[in-house]
């Protein structure tokens, strides 16, 4: 028997962690619905070997091992699922082409999800990730300049892409609390896997821990010290994100979230506008996208300096760091 497959595509920073642990560990349950997970953890090197494309023999390679994986556990199952926000990057046709020829049971029995954030939470996520690694250690105001011109926060090319390849087997969600089931993007995901509101979490996600501004205002003065003493991007980017982690894990308390300020909230409003209404007409029956891009009207913050303390810690870290 083939089972239903559902490729679960990202985006990156839309809860993909909590849904690859929900899986990974069970942490579900359903009397009339049974579903295998194709990964332990994701399927992080199927869509880095899709996503590069230079290597057919490890194309090939993942995708013989991911039929031998469901070929032996996924016959009783109703659905199978693979889970890589790494998708992000692939090509749709690539993955079309990649399942007609190694997967070519499944090629008509396939379901494809996505989640996508609203504009200005893009920019916000993607400037707190690119301080976190030492990519960006400018201003907001200048990484959302640089990500206008490289087309950075457009997300309708290359999401329609993937409805213009795979028609209605590609369903693209928005990452608004509010409009997903149950107001979880983990309980949401499950539903649309299991085509079923039959089932039952047995943990509570945790909403994606976010740096708080004085957290980002000290990874920047890191990274500063760090440009100039020897320090490689490479082991910058994993300094950076393991101090990270640990600022997210034990947070500041009342520390002031990320905001656009009030004249970059306008910038993003004009020029993230056209595609926040591509999406809304191609993809859903409300404008998620443009009202959410509306909301940021008035409602940006000046980012938080850090106090004196933390940048002396900073100061102190960045040098350390910098003699390693």
């Amino acid at each position: 028997m083939t089972c239903e497959l559902v490729f679960h595509l990202g985006d990156r920073k839309t809860g993909s962690t909590s849904i690859q642990k929900t899986l990974t560990d069970g942490l579900w349950n359903s009397d009339s619905r049974s579903l295998y997970y194709t990964a332990n953890g994701h399927n992080g090197p199927l869509a880095h070997a899709l996503a590069t494309g230079a290597n057919p023999d490890n194309i090939q390679q993942r995708f013989t091992s991911l039929g031998q994986r469901l070929a032996r556990h996924a016959a009783d199952a109703d659905v199978a699922v693979v889970s890589s926000e790494g998708f992000e990057d692939v090509a749709p046709k690539t993955l079309k082409l990649a399942l007609e020829a190694y997967l070519p049971d499944y090629a008509d029995a396939v379901r494809l999800i996505a989640y996508v954030r609203p504009h200005g939470a893009r920019v916000l996520s993607g400037y707190s990730e690119q301080v976190k690694r030492g990519q960006s250690v400018g201003s907001l105001e200048s990484y959302f300049s640089e990500g206008m011109a490289l087309g950075r926060f457009d997300a309708f090319p290359r999401l329609s892409e993937w409805r213009e390849v795979f028609g209605d087997a590609f369903t693209l969600r928005p990452m608004i609390r509010d409009g997903l089931y149950q107001d979880c993007v983990v309980q949401d995901f499950m539903r649309y896997a299991l085509q079923s509101e039959d089932f039952s979490l047995s943990w509570q996600p945790d909403a994606n821990p976010s740096l708080c501004a004085q957290d980002i205002a000290v990874l920047r003065d890191i990274h500063q010290r760090l440009d100039g003493a020897g320090v490689t991007p490479a082991q910058a980017g994993y300094l950076g994100s393991a101090i990270g982690e640990q600022m997210a894990e034990h947070p500041i308390p009342n520390g002031q979230r990320l905001h656009l300020p009030a004249d970059l909230a306008e910038q993003v409003i004009a020029g993230c506008k056209q595609d926040a209404e591509a999406l809304d007409r191609m993809f859903f029956d409300a404008t998620p996208m443009s009202d959410a891009l509306n909301a940021l009207k008035g409602a940006g913050d000046t980012p938080a300096a850090p106090g004196p303390d933390a940048a002396r810690i900073a100061g102190l870290m960045g040098a350390w760091l910098g003699r390693l």
